[in-house]
Formats: structure tokens, C-alpha cells, sequence
């Protein structure tokens, strides 16, 4: 059976929603990238969503989906899959499909296909077509705060831990001091050995002229993809990027829809890299995988890396998932449920449904709920 069949053959009407929100312990080390940070923990909201047969679907949030979500979900009505997220997704037209409401429906697409996958009892990854249970994944970290020996030092035990790509920020003072990250993609090299990938991400840092002077600096030493080192939305400098920059360049964490992805690839863009926690669907997130595979790019996701092996396992054995082990090491602690990591792959279970959960008796008890929102049809 196709997916569109299989979503074809549901119909739903919501009875309550639950949001949580989860504080988590404090990182131990600080993060940074070239134009955010410090990240110093991993707080996440958590969306419940039930059905009239109690049936409850999940996904991580934001603390903005209560806006206008609960109304729209809790309104008494039975609706098909397709017709569901039709009616929500013109909903937000006014607050712009590339606005933080098109996260927040996709929290919301998530858990609808959660419920899903429970009622046919199987896992996401399977009820999506997935054939395997396993993906790889690559190691991320190296933050812009780390000097060379410490950039070192983390991609090593990366290596040592079983991947066989890694990555590693650069942007050094807002992208002003070269100096300092030719020296330190130089300490990366050597340290993690001729055999290992490595790429680099400049957070959106540079111009495009700026970018080029860059590469140019480190191309000797073997990169694997440049990641983001123009403003995410300037097409222009991508396609200067894509015309001229010997490494291939990815793109596409902060776009919210297909369509961005479909002017990426038409640019120059190598690698694809749509984040499951950005799109308002998860088809979106299937036809920008598809679109990879058409145009004969690279596929990488990351966001919350132990759900989107999930949506990984649907794509070709060469796609990966991005592991930010400074930061989601921290959120995987506070799972229950989750997909075992080993040698560098995520193992799905078979367990229906989503591949994970937050350890709730857990987190309770220890005082890392710090918010509980209940919503309930009849007070809508």
C-alpha cells in the first residue's frame, strides 16, 4: 500500500491537546556558533494530541503553538487526513508560510501521522514505506568557542565514537578573524585523519565574495560540504557560490517551504538539508527528499536527530542525519523512548508509532516539567 493510500484511509476528530514544557541540565560546555549563541541547555516543548478513540499522537513544538492551533484542532469536526492539514495550512496565510506558524503545523502534522501510524501499529519509519531500521549518522560540534586543540579533541572522540563524517563550525568573531579558523579546520584534519569527512558551517555569516576568499584557504585540506556560509535567503550569493566555490555548498535549516528548496537546487546548491522541525508537513519534508533525488543532490536533516532518523530511513542509504552531540546529547537524556546509537547509526525499534518519548515519570520527579497546558474540546 502507497503512503497516500494508507493516508487516505483516515479521518479525525481531536478531543483535547496537551503542550509541556521540559527544562533539561545546563550543557557542559556552552555552544556557540558564528552568529548565535551561547546555547547553555536544551528546553523543548511537547505536544499531546488525541483523538475521539484516545488515540494520541505526539511531536516536539514550540511554545507558540497554543496560539491558535487548539481552536482550530478542537472544533468538533471529523475530517480526513488531507483535508485536516488543508484547512490549518490556509489558516496561517496571513501569518506567512514561511513564519513560525508553518513549524508550528508541522508539530501538528507530526503527531496526526503519530496517531496514524499507531492505529495501523506500526513504526513511523515503516508506516512511511521505510524498508531498514538503521541510518547514519554524522557527528556535529566544534563550536566557534572551541581553539584548535579543543576542535581537536571533540572531533576525535567523534571519530573514535564511530562516525565517519564530522563537522565543525568556523565564522570565528562574526566571520572576521580567517586566521583563526584556517588554523582551526588545519587541527581538524589532522587530528581526525585523511579517511574521515569533515565539513564546515558558517552559520550564514559571510558574503559570498567573503565565502570564496575562505574556501580558498581551506579547500587543501579536503572538505566535504560548505554549509551555510551566506544568508540563508540570498540566492544571488548562492548562485555566485554555485558557479565558482570548488566544494559543494548546502543549504535549507531555516527554510519553511518546498518551494525554497526547488530555487536551492535551481541555484547551485549540492546538498539539500530540510529540518523536520521547520516544514509544515511532513510530505514537504518527502517531496524535498525526492527533489534530492531527481536532481542528483546530497540529503542531510537534523533538528531533533533521534525523530529525524525516522524521516531518514525513508531516503536513499547515502542520506544523513545530523547529530549536534554538544546539544541533543542533552535532549536524549530526558527519552524513555528513543532509537539506539551506536557505530555511528541510529537503530530504529519497531515499536508503533514515533521513535520516541520523553521519560515522563522521570522528568516529573524531578521537577524538569516546569509547565503543563491542557486544552479540551468543550472548552473551545
Amino acid at each position: 500500500m502507497s503512503l497516500e493510500e494508507r493516508l487516505k484511509k483516515h479521518a479525525f476528530r481531536f478531543e483535547r491537546l496537551v503542550i509541556r514544557r521540559v527544562v533539561t541540565r545546563p550543557a557542559t560546555t556552552p555552544f556557540y556558533d558564528s552568529t548565535m549563541g551561547p546555547f547553555n541547555d536544551f528546553p523543548y516543548f511537547w505536544l499531546t494530541l488525541y483523538d475521539e478513540d484516545g488515540t494520541y499522537g505526539e511531536a516536539p513544538c514550540s511554545e507558540r503553538i497554543n496560539l491558535m492551533f487548539p481552536r482550530l484542532l478542537l472544533d468538533g469536526s471529523k475530517r480526513s487526513y488531507y483535508d485536516w492539514h488543508s484547512h490549518l495550512y490556509w489558516q496561517i496565510r496571513n501569518r506567512g508560510f514561511r513564519s513560525e506558524a508553518a513549524s508550528e503545523l508541522g508539530s501538528i502534522d507530526i503527531a496526526i501521522h503519530d496517531i496514524m501510524a499507531k492505529r495501523e501499529g506500526l513504526a513511523l519509519h515503516r508506516f512511511w514505506g521505510a524498508t531498514r531500521d538503521s541510518v547514519t549518522v554524522y557527528g556535529s560540534g566544534a563550536g566557534i568557542n572551541l581553539d584548535e586543540s579543543a576542535v581537536a579533541k571533540e572531533l576525535s572522540d567523534f571519530v573514535a565514537a564511530g562516525y565517519d563524517t564530522v563537522k565543525m563550525k568556523v565564522g570565528s568573531d562574526w566571520g572576521t578573524d580567517v586566521e583563526r579558523d584556517v588554523r582551526r579546520v588545519a587541527a581538524a584534519r589532522k587530528a581526525i585523519g585523511p579517511d574521515v569527512r569533515l565539513a564546515i558551517d558558517a552559520n550564514q555569516c559571510w558574503t559570498a565574495g567573503q565565502a570564496l576568499r575562505f574556501i580558498d584557504r581551506v579547500a587543501k585540506y579536503d572538505i566535504a560540504w560548505f554549509e551555510e556560509p551566506v544568508h540563508s535567503a540570498d540566492l544571488v550569493a548562492m548562485r555566485e557560490l554555485g558557479e565558482e566555490c570548488p566544494i559543494g555548498i548546502a543549504a535549507g535549516e531555516s527554510e519553511r517551504t518546498y518551494f525554497g528548496f526547488r530555487d536551492m537546487a535551481s541555484v547551485g546548491v549540492k546538498q539539500l538539508q530540510p529540518c523536520i522541525m521547520k516544514l509544515p508537513a511532513v510530505l514537504d519534508w518527502m517531496k524535498v527528499r525526492d527533489l534530492t533525488i531527481e536532481r542528483g543532490l546530497e540529503l542531510t536533516s537534523g533538528g531533533f536527530s533521534p525523530l529525524t532518523a525516522a524521516f531518514i530511513a525513508t531516503a536513499s542509504e547515502d542520506s544523513l542525519t545530523e547529530y549536534l552531540v554538544p546539544l541533543l546529547s542533552i535532549f536524549i537524556e530526558t527519552l524513555g523512548k528513543k532509537p539506539e546509537l551506536r557505530d555511528g547509526c541510529f537503530y530504529l525499534s519497531s515499536d508503533p508509532g514515533l521513535p520516541i518519548q520523553p521519560e515522563w515519570e522521570k522528568l516529573e520527579n524531578g521537577g524538569l516539567v516546569t509547565e503543563v497546558i491542557h486544552f479540551h474540546k468543550k472548552n473551545m
